[in-house]
């Protein structure tokens, strides 16, 4: 039974599940058992001890990876003894009654079918977690549905109150083009101030979220966003704010005011920092650049595949998983775009593929047998094309550690096609994906 953080199940459904289960209790007792008696008190007693070893079985079933657990497993063995005591001092003195074995057989049963039947009804069917461990084989490319996304389709995030500054500002989330980000700004508050020195209009939008109101930029119908939120970690007398601002598509009068009025508002004082975040690239590269940093990883445990298609690059690799004890595959499936830029995210539309036209699935001949992706680096010479070369580290495995026999793999990327190569390069032509990501999705205002 899935239990979310390992709280348990709320009283109301614990009182319905004692009750069922006492009715269920008696139903059977009077049908099976000669424990059931016409006699009131001793039918209700027989009813109070077996719901104290019930409270005590449902404490330590549903507190057991509690923060409450050793609180619940005292609370359960008082209510053991107790029932204990009933049994051994209250029962002889009921005019001889005592529990029969077919009592003590039904009773338990009617709560534990009660309970497993209540279990199984809460279970989630859907919240269900499926994972690859590498013993059946994945699904290749001409397997997987083909879709075109079009730029309507990545609309700017919208609620029913309104816009939500939590995806507006979230550069992962968010429909924006450009975000800027300012840092610890003295004079943040007077940024609408040289914004209507520019002729743009601002004007607040909706009530305030936790005390950050949500501003409107608006210029020739074109439209803008931005918050200031206070920096809570500084003292008083220094008053520090930090400015996002979410930039749209197809905006640039509008953005040069903006940007123009950011330059005059540092003039008179300088932030902590400012960058401006290009938010396609950055959403289109996040997970090729995470992707590669997590190689660095001990859990990285050896190259599956490397395979291309249609000048897309497939990279199958496994990493050891410690909850479950077993490796897991993960892909990632990569090409570069008519602007030389890296992509993950399926949104360009020169991959569309004909759905009747066979895709040429090529797989790569590694140097070993056994081996593991340790790096991917970027040649310098080729960033600025509308090409890119990846020079990929490959690690010999023996026995599943690394030795020090290292190869490398030359693969240079351009729009439909991808050529395989293994000469030798200098470390001084190479540039990392990190740096590489930084380059083409910050830029520095300050």
């Amino acid at each position: 039974m899935n239990k979310s953080l390992n709280l348990p199940q709320n009283n109301y459904s614990f009182a319905l599940i004692t009750l069922a289960g006492l009715i269920v209790g008696s139903i059977l007792t009077f049908l099976f058992s000669e424990a059931f008696s016409t006699n009131l008190s001793q039918t209700l007693l027989l009813a109070l001890i077996f719901s104290l070893f019930w409270l005590a079985f449902f404490n330590i079933k549903n507190y057991r990876e509690s923060p409450l657990r050793n609180r619940k497993r005292y609370s359960a063995a008082f209510w053991s003894l107790l029932a204990g005591l009933l049994i051994y001092y209250v029962l002889p003195q009921s005019n001889g009654f005592a529990i029969p074995l077919s009592a003590i057989v039904i009773w338990p049963a009617a709560f534990t079918l009660v309970y497993k039947i209540a279990e199984h009804l809460q279970t989630p069917k859907e919240d269900k977690f499926v994972f690859h461990n590498g013993a059946e084989p994945r699904p290749t490319f001409r397997d997987l549905p083909k879709k075109q996304i079009s730029k309507e389709e990545i609309a700017f995030h919208i609620d029913n109150d309104g816009l939500d500054p939590q995806i507006i500002f979230n550069v992962e989330k968010t429909g924006a083009s450009h975000l800027i980000q300012i840092k610890d700004s003295s004079n943040a508050d007077q940024f609408s101030h040289y914004l209507l020195k520019r002729n743009v209009i601002v004007k607040e939008l909706g009530i305030p979220i936790e005390g950050v109101i949500l501003m409107e930029i608006q210029f020739n119908g074109l439209k803008a966003y931005y918050q200031i939120v206070d920096d809570l970690n500084v003292t008083e007398s220094q008053q520090l704010s930090s400015i996002d601002i979410a930039l749209l598509e197809n905006s640039d009068d509008l953005n040069q005011h903006i940007e123009a009025a950011i330059s005059e508002m540092f003039k008179v004082s300088s932030p902590e920092s400012a960058q401006k975040i290009n938010v396609i690239n950055y959403q289109a590269m996040l997970k090729f650049h995470m992707y590669v940093k997590r190689l660095k990883d001990k859990e990285n445990s050896s190259l599956d595949y490397l395979s291309t298609c249609e000048g897309t690059l497939e990279i199958c690799n496994s990493s050891y998983v410690e909850l479950y004890n077993c490796n897991l595959q993960s892909t990632l499936t990569s090409w570069v775009n008519q602007n030389g830029l890296i992509r993950t995210d399926r949104a360009d539309s020169q991959l569309n593929i004909e759905d009747d036209e066979p895709l040429r699935l090529n797989k790569i001949k590694l140097h070993f047998a056994d081996c593991c992706l340790t790096d991917i680096q970027l040649l310098k010479n080729t960033l600025e094309n509308a090409s890119i070369k990846l020079h990929l580290t490959l690690t010999e495995l023996n026995d599943g550690e690394l030795t020090d026999n290292n190869s490398t793999l030359n693969l240079l990327m351009s729009d439909k096609s991808i050529t395989v190569s293994t000469e030798a390069v200098d470390e001084e032509d190479l540039i990392s994906v990190a740096q590489y990501f930084k380059q083409k999705t910050l830029q520095s205002l300050i």
